[in-house]
C-alpha cells in the first residue's frame, strides 16, 4: 500500500466578526445563525419616549436602555428580533418608547427598556430613563412599574382607566411580544410598537399624563400633569455591559457574530515506496557515471 504524504492540514479559518444591523421596522424581524457559529454579541437599544410638540422648548422622552450580552447558540436557530419605535409625539403629553430585545423558541434572551412620555409640565422627572433593572419605573404621581414582566400601571379618572402604563415581556394581554401601547381614548396619543410597546398617554387638560416606556417590564404611565416611568429591562448573557437611559430616537438591535471558512480538502501527494527510491536513485547514479567515462573520452 502507497505511502501518503500530506502537504498540509487545513483547519476552518476564522475570516472575521460580522454583525448585522436591525432598525425600527413596525413589525417583528428574525435572524438565522448561520453555519458555524455557535456564540453572537447582541446590543440592544430600547427606543426613546416621545416629544412634546406644542409647548417650546419642546420637552424630550426619557431614553431608553442599551444592554449588551454573549450568548450561545446552535447553527440554524431563529432569534426573534423586536426593534422598539419612539413613542409618538402630543403637543402636550407624549407616548412611551417601545423596548427592543431578541428571543429564542420564545424565551427572551435581552430586552432593553424604553423611555417613558412625558407631560409638558414635568420633563425633569428623571424616573423618566429607562432601567437595566428587570422592573420598571412607576409614573410621576402615577402608575406603579411592572414587576416580573408585567405591564406598568395606568392612572385612572373617574374609574376609567385614561392613560397606560409600558407593556411588559409577559403581559398577555396586549405586552408580549411587539405589540403597539394604546391609549384607552383612541383620540389621544397611542405609544409605539416594541418589546412590551410603550404605554398611550392623554392629554388637552383631561390627564395630560406621559405614559410608560415599555420593556421587559413597563413603567408606570404618569399621574396628572407629570411623566411616565421608565421600562425595566432584561439581561441573560454573558460579558454583559448594561447603560441606563443612553439611547434617543427609535430603538436598535445588532447581532455581532464571528464566522468560520468551511475547511479545504487537504491534497495528498502519493510517494514511492523505500525500494523504489533506492531503485530510482541507483539508476541517476548510473547515469551520472555514464556521462562522466564519455566526457573523459572525449578529452
Amino acid at each position: 500500500m502507497k505511502k501518503l504524504l500530506v502537504l498540509a492540514t487545513l483547519l476552518a479559518l476564522p475570516v472575521g466578526a460580522l454583525a448585522e444591523t436591525f432598525n425600527y421596522t413596525g413589525a417583528a424581524q428574525a435572524f438565522t445563525v448561520p453555519a458555524g457559529v455557535t456564540s453572537v454579541t447582541i446590543e440592544a437599544r430600547g427606543a426613546q419616549g416621545g416629544e412634546v410638540t406644542g409647548y417650546s422648548p419642546y420637552p424630550q422622552g426619557g431614553l431608553g436602555a442599551t444592554m449588551i450580552g454573549t450568548f450561545d447558540v446552535n447553527p440554524g436557530d431563529e432569534l426573534t428580533i423586536a426593534v422598539g419605535g419612539r413613542g409618538n409625539p402630543d403637543p402636550s403629553s407624549s407616548g412611551g418608547g417601545g423596548g427592543s430585545g431578541v428571543s429564542l423558541s420564545g424565551v427572551p434572551l435581552v430586552i432593553a427598556g424604553g423611555g417613558a412620555g412625558v407631560d409638558f409640565q414635568d420633563p425633569l422627572y428623571a424616573g423618566q430613563h429607562a432601567v437595566v433593572t428587570e422592573t420598571g419605573v412607576s409614573g410621576s404621581g402615577g402608575g406603579a412599574g411592572g414587576t416580573a414582566g408585567a405591564a406598568g400601571g395606568n392612572t385612572t379618572y373617574n374609574g376609567v382607566n385614561i392613560s397606560q402604563g409600558g407593556n411588559g415581556w409577559n403581559d398577555g394581554s396586549s405586552g408580549s411580544f411587539g405589540l403597539d401601547g394604546t391609549s384607552p381614548i383612541t383620540t389621544y396619543t397611542a405609544g409605539s410598537f416594541g418589546l412590551g410597546g410603550g404605554g398611550g398617554s392623554v392629554g388637552y387638560g383631561l390627564c395630560n399624563c406621559g405614559g410608560g416606556g415599555g420593556g421587559y417590564s413597563g413603567g408606570g404611565s404618569g399621574g396628572t400633569n407629570n411623566s411616565g416611568g421608565g421600562g425595566g429591562s432584561y439581561n441573560a448573557g454573558t460579558d454583559q455591559a448594561n447603560t441606563p437611559g443612553v439611547n434617543a430616537g427609535d430603538g436598535l438591535v445588532i447581532i455581532s457574530y464571528v464566522s468560520t471558512a468551511p475547511a479545504p480538502t487537504a491534497t495528498p501527494v502519493p510517494t514511492l515506496p523505500l525500494y523504489g527510491l533506492i531503485l530510482t536513485a541507483l539508476g541517476l547514479l548510473a547515469v551520472a557515471g555514464r556521462r562522466l567515462r564519455v566526457s573523459a573520452k572525449r578529452s
